[in-house]
Formats: C-alpha cells, sequence, structure tokens
C-alpha cells in the first residue's frame, strides 16, 4: 500500500497555458478519454525501441516519403505523421505520457487543445522543421543550397541592399512577374528554408545571408560572384511566408536569372510550440501542488517570469489563456 502512495505523489498532471495578444476570459477544459494514433506502428519500431532505432527509423522513412523526393498521392500526409511520431517519441516527457494516457494524456501534456472537436491529437509541429533538426538541412536532395547559400555576420561591410518581394501563404497564392524582358524564359526561383526562433519572430530580426552565383562576362564565360542580401522577417511572420530577392540566381545566356526565395519556418522550441498567433506552454504540475492550488511560475518569450494564482485546485487539462503574450499580428 506504501509503494501505490508514492507512485501516486509522482504523478504529473499536464497544465496547458496559451499566451495571446488578444484578451480572453480564463476557462479550463477536462479532456474527455478517447483513443488514439500509434506512434511505434507508424514508425514501425518496438516499444522499448531506444533513440537510436527512432532516429534510425525516422531518417529511412523521412527519405522515402519526403515530398520533395516522392510525388505520390498521400506521401506528404504520410511525411508529417512520420514526424509527429518522432517528436513524440524522441521526446522523454512526451513518450512518457503517452506511454502511460496514450494520445489524450499526451493531448492534454504535449500541445494539443484540450476539448478539441477534433478525433485525433493535432500536430501542430513542423514536419520539415523536423526533418531538418535531424538531417541539418531542410532537403538533401538538392545540392545547390550548400554551395549557393551561406550565413553571414549581419555587420559585414559587403552588405548590400537589394529590391525584394514578400508574400504570404494563403487563399489565391501569388507570385512574381518580371516585365521588359521579351521573349526569353525565366530559369525557376531557387528556395531555401529560413529558420526562425520564436524570440527572433516576437521582436523581429535581420538575417544577413551571402549568395553566391555565377556572372556572365563579355566572352561569354562566367565567373563566380557572392554578395550578402539581407532578409527582413517582420515581427509575427507565419512560417511559409516568402522572401523573394528578384534574378539573383546563376546568370546564362538568352535565360532570366532565377529568383532566389527564402521561406520563413518556426525553429522547433524546447518550451514553446506556436498555433497561429498564439504561443503555448505545458507545464507539469505534481499532484500536491495541484490538489492544493499552489501559484505556478510560467515562462516567457521575453523571459519575462509571470506567476499564476489558483483559486481552487487544478484539474488535468487546464486551460489558461494569458493575453499579451503571444505573438504579434502580422497584419497590425
Amino acid at each position: 500500500m506504501k509503494d501505490k502512495r508514492k507512485n501516486i505523489a509522482r504523478l504529473i498532471l499536464p497544465f496547458f497555458l496559451y499566451f495571446s495578444r488578444h484578451p480572453t476570459p480564463f476557462s479550463s477544459i477536462i479532456v474527455e478519454p478517447r483513443m488514439g494514433k500509434d506512434y511505434y506502428k507508424t514508425l514501425g519500431v518496438p516499444k522499448n525501441a531506444n533513440s537510436d532505432d527512432l532516429k534510425k527509423a525516422y531518417r529511412k522513412l523521412a527519405l522515402e516519403y519526403h515530398p520533395d523526393k516522392n510525388k505520390n498521392p498521400g506521401a506528404e500526409e504520410k511525411f508529417k505523421e512520420i514526424a509527429e511520431a518522432y517528436e513524440v517519441l524522441s521526446d522523454d516527457n512526451k513518450r512518457q505520457v503517452y506511454d502511460r494516457f496514450g494520445e489524450d494524456g499526451l493531448k492534454a501534456g504535449a500541445g494539443g487543445r484540450p476539448g478539441s472537436t477534433a478525433g485525433r491529437y493535432s500536430y501542430h509541429g513542423d514536419p520539415r522543421a523536423t526533418f531538418a533538426h535531424v538531417f541539418g538541412g531542410a532537403s538533401p536532395f538538392d545540392s545547390i543550397f550548400a554551395d549557393f547559400f551561406g550565413g553571414v555576420d549581419p555587420s559585414s561591410s559587403t552588405s548590400q541592399q537589394t529590391r525584394i518581394f514578400i508574400f504570404e501563404d494563403g487563399p489565391g497564392g501569388g507570385g512574381f512577374f518580371a516585365s521588359g524582358v521579351g521573349a526569353m524564359a525565366q530559369d525557376p526561383p531557387i528556395e531555401r528554408e529560413l529558420y526562425v526562433s520564436l524570440e527572433e519572430l516576437a521582436q523581429g530580426v535581420t538575417k544577413s545571408m551571402k549568395i553566391t552565383k555565377k556572372v556572365l562576362k563579355n566572352d561569354g564565360t562566367t565567373r563566380k560572384e557572392s554578395k550578402v542580401v539581407q532578409v527582413q522577417v517582420k515581427p509575427g511572420w507565419k512560417s511559409g511566408t516568402k522572401v523573394i530577392f528578384p534574378r539573383e540566381g546563376d546568370q546564362r545566356r538568352n535565360r532570366i536569372p532565377a529568383d532566389i526565395v527564402f521561406i520563413i519556418r518556426d525553429k522547433p522550441h524546447p518550451k514553446f510550440t506556436r498555433e497561429g498567433s498564439d504561443i503555448l506552454y505545458t507545464a507539469k504540475v505534481t499532484l500536491k501542488n495541484a490538489l492544493l492550488g499552489n501559484p505556478i511560475e510560467i515562462p516567457t518569450l521575453s523571459g519575462e517570469k509571470v506567476t499564476l494564482k489558483f483559486k481552487e485546485s487544478i484539474k488535468p487539462g487546464t486551460v489558461r489563456r494569458l493575453a499579451g503574450y503571444g505573438l504579434p499580428n502580422p497584419r497590425d
């Protein structure tokens, strides 16, 4: 009996927190248990798989189903499912909750909105960010990025101003059209994903990137030329926003140089996840503190600590929304 009491005393209760820019009344939501996904089956690993087994399985499947390589219908969704499974099982805390309580327990403690009408846990991460974290790059299938792009010190004296165009993903899409170029065709755009931290997105940031390209000489031969472009990331930009540098690609005879496109992506964060302009934080609360309704200290993107006080005990899956601590609306 004593052993059982000790086990109960160590129970960790998930507590879910939303940081929002918009004032919303506090609310608490209780999650009803439900069945969920089998992440072990998704990766094809046993339940006792170690971190090396998980990474090996993920790498194999991610390369097989990466949308840049696999154009079959359903490949992109499979790629996302693989990333979700790896994100959960490779995280000791998330895996512990998942193994003990299933997907429902994970939903309350690792990123899903408790009380959602959706039948399954909603993966709020970016599968390409997961891929980049494991492989060290967004895509291993196009080696041009290794030679074409490189990070540069923002204070570099070689920095040059370049006219840019900015497009956000959304209904209707967007595009860049050149004028006055006759009948010459333009090379397809060269894209690179640029990962930005949530802290940088909260304030805005300028990333200096070096571009190396081939430039035509008068005799028809080419030489390599490097330049630095400034990628200005505005506060609150959503993942998928594109910054376009027109005609900055390699120069070729009778061709219009390609546009260089940087696609903004959210860098995975150890504490927070993003949902639109909201920032989500999961607090682990001991059974004792939950029953007593003790105050909880919450971190924020600015580094400030916020103390939450409760008038009653904290139930599993409780949600609190703090206005003013999320990301800015990029359209404000």
